[in-house]
């Protein structure tokens, strides 16, 4: 097999810790006892960093051979030929670059030990080249992830905020809002970076309102992808069109559709093709299948600004054997990573349990798991407030990161598919200006 371990940095890493212990705060940054091909090195080493960080003087050897025994190290540490000969091995001052060596060879043993099992998998019978793709994709984007992972000085930190207010007048600094304008105004923007939890019993017009939001955003130039595992691309792009075209849906299911019906649809067609809204419909698929497509548009034009999953439900499981609740944290925890790591907004859909038909909605009727509900920056709900009354609906936020709860009255509007706002504006509203949203 081919060398991928540089033992020798390994040990110059352990060199630098013995003869300059706050050398190893300067390793922190780019390695960790995981990335030692020599997994003895790496449990000695992290036993070193655990105990300087504790106050232990393992600059001492002899208070450091009483550490390593307390806590039970390898027996080969414990002999003092050991620690001779690593004393010559490496230089204080190089340790970073030290550390750096060792990570590359990490990185390259990964990708060997990668690139081997997909090429196993792919001479055996009836493998699957999609689902090879897929596992490929998502083992090389975790690599180049985790390549990336620094701690950021609190410094630093400031004036990437600082950065961002100044930015507010681009569109990704400013979010993505619902296009719900008394809505906007009390809670402000999806930010980059947030899981926005929208969840309602069965009927109550979530993928309504998702569309309607995808639909706001993209008029505003902004790109949005829009993952549905419940409707095919063409049903998707059947609900946009009668929506704008002021044809009911169900006109689609009769035998024969009327001329002005075919023309009113040509010309919503004519005016909506150019949408910046990307549909992923595929039966079913993985969170992380979600994910690398997601990535792939991110990586592919700088626009785009939020992503909808309809719904959290059916996202296929990686593991099917797991308890349902752990497969939908999974899930739920899955989706605020990859909000994170391509910073942009996601807005993932979620059934409510069976509690909700009959009483204003709250945090505990999330279906599955509660790890939905700690997960979220954002959950709110959509609840009929008469059961015998489509039109009166309530979209309620029971949790909000940055803002309080709340309570908006919307109307449903059946022939255009879409949400109002309940009432007129009041005063305070009467200067606002739209282009914010």
């Amino acid at each position: 097999m081919i060398q991928l371990a540089a033992i020798e940095f390994e040990k110059a890493l352990i060199a630098c810790a013995l003869l300059a212990p706050p050398s190893i705060v300067h390793a922190d940054d780019v390695v960790s006892h995981d990335d030692f091909g020599d997994a003895s090195l790496g449990r000695l080493w992290s036993q070193m960093r655990i105990g300087y960080h504790a106050g232990v003087q393992i600059g001492d050897i002899v208070l450091l051979m009483d550490y390593l025994r307390k806590s039970n190290a390898d027996p080969e540490f414990l002999c003092t030929s050991f620690w001779a000969d690593i004393a010559s091995v490496g230089i204080p001052a190089n340790v970073k670059w030290y550390g750096i060596q060792v990570r590359q060879s990490a990185m390259l043993r990964k990708l060997y030990n990668t690139c081997q099992q997909i090429s196993h998998q792919c001479s055996l019978p009836r493998a699957d080249a999609s689902e090879l793709i897929e596992q490929c994709s998502v083992a090389l984007q975790s690599m180049q992830t985790n390549l990336s992972k620094k701690t950021v000085m609190i410094g630093e930190a400031f004036d990437k905020l600082l950065d961002s207010l100044k930015a507010r007048g681009t569109e990704k600094a400013r979010g993505s809002f619902t296009g719900i304008e008394r809505f906007d105004s009390a809670c402000g923007a999806m930010m980059p970076a947030e899981l926005v939890v929208l969840a309602a019993r069965p009927g109550m017009g979530k993928t309504a309102m998702a569309m309607q939001i995808a639909r706001h955003n993209c008029e505003k130039g902004r790109r949005v992808m829009y993952v549905s595992l419940e409707m095919s691309d063409l049903e998707l792009a059947s609900r946009i069109l009668c929506a704008d075209a002021r044809v009911p849906s169900q006109k689609l299911r009769q035998p024969f559709v009327s001329k002005d019906d075919i023309d009113r649809l040509s010309n919503s067609s004519a005016s909506l093709r150019s949408l910046p809204l990307e549909l992923f419909a595929p039966p079913t698929a993985s969170v992380d299948q979600i994910k690398v497509m997601a990535k792939s548009i991110a990586a592919k034009s700088d626009d785009l600004r939020l992503v909808i999953v309809d719904y959290i439900g059916i996202v296929q499981p990686a593991d099917r054997r797991e308890p349902r609740y752990e497969q939908v944290g999974r899930i739920s925890r899955s989706l605020k990573e990859l909000a994170r790591e391509i910073e942009v907004p996601v807005l993932a859909l979620c059934q409510l349990n069976r509690e909700a038909d009959s009483a204003k909605p709250k945090l505990s009727y999330l279906r599955d798991s509660g790890s939905i509900e700690q997960d979220a920056d954002v959950v709110m709900f959509l609840h009929r407030e008469a059961e015998a009354d489509r039109t009166n609906v309530g979209l309620y936020v029971e949790k909000h990161r940055h803002a309080g709860t709340m309570h908006q009255a919307l109307r449903f509007i059946p022939a255009e598919t879409r949400f109002a706002d309940f009432v007129q504006k009041h005063e305070e509203f009467d200067d606002f200006n739209d282009e914010r949203f």
